[in-house]
């Protein structure tokens, strides 16, 4: 019976492969600011930035003042 990846296995094998490969509905598609619901800081993602799923479910785009 084959062993299953981990998280970090799959990540390393996404980062290996290339954006390409990669969701890109991940990636920040402009400024987006969000808070951390671990320690409530507020946080900023630049443009092409990869996304936690946390600030994925609360993206907003600000634009790229």
């Amino acid at each position: 019976m084959a062993r299953r990846k981990t998280a970090a296995e799959r990540d390393l094998e996404a980062q290996e492969k290339g954006a390409s490969d990669l969701r890109p509905a991940r990636y920040a598609r402009g400024f987006v600011n969000a808070v951390n619901p671990e320690n409530e800081l507020e946080v900023v993602f630049k443009p092409g930035e990869l996304l936690p799923a946390w600030a994925k479910e609360t993206e907003h785009d600000t634009g790229t003042a």
